[in-house]
């Protein structure tokens, strides 16, 4: 994890009920491959076979932030009961 500012952002301002139901409605398709998300300003990057996620800042070039996909869902899952 190189950038846990990016993560903050991310939960913060991007991931409203839309882009939870998103990300998580497709980790509960997949099992193989990897699939791109692109949001308002954090580009998302579920790769199923890696078993991580990559979150890229779409204002800022080379920002990128790499974690455990189960992390990641565990954390999507928990923010939309606050």
């Amino acid at each position: 994890m190189t950038n846990p500012a990016l993560l903050r952002r991310f939960f913060d301002d991007e991931a409203d009920d839309y882009v939870r139901r998103t990300l998580l409605a497709e980790a509960a398709r997949r099992e193989t491959g990897r699939r791109e998300f692109t949001f308002n300003v954090v580009d998302v990057l579920l790769d199923f076979d890696a078993r991580t996620v990559t979150l890229s800042d779409v204002l800022t070039a080379g920002t990128e932030l790499e974690l455990p996909l189960d992390d990641f869902l565990a954390r999507l899952r928990a923010s939309r009961q606050r």
